[in-house]
């Protein structure tokens, strides 16, 4: 059986090479690839950012998506920010980079409102068996690399 395995993921990365490696559209062929991620890794949820040098984010396929990170075409930070909310810092961080609280299973980004309440941007994040254990409050980009390590 880990034989089997071990091929279909094989198969899989192979599938995914030859779509970024063929002349498809962007979006299309991001699309492929996340449905095969998502496939390879057992997961149930993922999306795809792509990022300009003025660091604005497009969401440029998605999978699975939580409610709240569906808002105005998966564009919640940007819709927040349209409404005069900017992200801020939580507590003692010094990044406004979305965390992860494995133990609870949801994601939070925190800002302040025009008036100045503090609110917070949550949703719901599957959480692995392997990753449960994790108490402390941990980047999106730190949960990215765990899910990836498996």
């Amino acid at each position: 059986m880990p034989e089997e395995t071990g091929i279909h993921e094989l198969l899989t990365l192979k599938t995914i090479a030859e779509t970024l490696n063929s002349p498809n559209e962007l979006k299309p062929m991001l699309d492929t690839v996340m449905g095969k991620l998502l496939d390879l890794t057992g997961n149930t949820a993922g999306w795809i950012f792509l990022s300009e040098e003025n660091m604005e984010y497009e969401c440029a396929a998605n999978r699975g998506l939580p409610l709240a990170l569906q808002r105005d075409n998966k564009q919640p930070m940007q819709w927040l920010q349209s409404i005069g909310v900017e992200a801020v810092p939580f507590r003692n961080r010094t990044s406004i980079e979305p965390f992860i609280r494995a133990y609870q299973g949801n994601a939070s980004v925190y800002f302040n409102d025009p008036d100045g309440n503090s609110l917070e941007f949550m949703c719901h994040v599957e959480v692995p068996e392997h990753l449960k254990h994790i108490s402390e409050n941990i980047t999106l980009t730190e949960w990215e690399k765990l899910l990836h390590l498996k």
